[in-house]
């Protein structure tokens, strides 16, 4: 998804306004770690919101920097997991000079930036979804680690039972009744449940969904 310049987003609960997925960027040119983008860039602050909802995740982000060293876009390849924050790190991101030396011609950067909690706020066990909960679906399943692709992006509330109080799109796939099915999906699926010194907790979780892509037809 390519992000312009990002004005506020109003922020209620962990309700989100879903984002569609787009296709993958284009290969990269350099990797630049966190430690390069906090030596040009003012440093994203944590967005308030996430924080009391204890939001924490790594964005995987393709940058692309014009002839004068700025980034110009962003593109996510993997989201932290929510909404929030990749808006901050996409804000903090877009019109810095990343490189001192400016590039002949525009290139593609890559970087993951990481949004941590305080230690105060942080589980000893995030929840985590226990697969062969989830229902089978004709339209989405669940993407595997090492899986490309931004895919479809759902954020959860997960009760201390491990069951989903709440959800909604982080990222969306731009198909509506492809969205409904991974938030469906999500919901029917259990969870060991956030847990701090063996005391199980109500916890936010996301969770990332490939769609299932139809058999080709076959020949008559």
């Amino acid at each position: 998804m390519k992000f312009p310049l990002i004005s506020g987003l109003l922020y209620l609960a962990i309700s989100t306004a879903p984002v569609q997925a787009q296709e993958a960027p284009a290969e990269q040119d350099l990797f630049l770690t966190k430690k390069d983008i906090l030596q040009h860039c003012l440093q994203p602050k944590y967005p308030p919101a996430a924080m009391r909802n204890r939001f924490h995740g790594t964005a995987h982000v393709a940058m692309t920097i014009n002839e004068k060293g700025e980034v110009e876009a962003v593109d996510f390849r993997r989201s932290s997991g929510w909404w929030l924050l990749d808006q901050a790190t996409a804000k903090a991101l877009i019109g810095c000079k990343l490189l001192d030396q400016p590039p002949a011609k525009k290139i593609i950067a890559a970087t993951r930036y990481s949004w941590n909690l305080e230690e105060k706020l942080r589980y000893d066990n995030d929840p985590v979804i226990r697969p062969e909960t989830c229902p089978e679906s004709d339209k989405v399943r669940l993407a595997g680690e090492t899986e490309g692709g931004l895919g479809i992006v759902v954020g959860t509330l997960v009760s201390r039972e491990g069951q989903v109080k709440q959800a909604s799109l982080e990222w969306a796939s731009g198909d509506a009744d492809t969205d409904i099915a991974a938030v469906n999906f999500v919901k029917a699926c259990q969870f060991n449940p956030a847990m701090i010194q063996e005391k199980a907790y109500n916890a936010p979780a996301s969770v990332r969904l490939l769609e299932k892509k139809a058999a080709p037809a076959k020949a008559q």
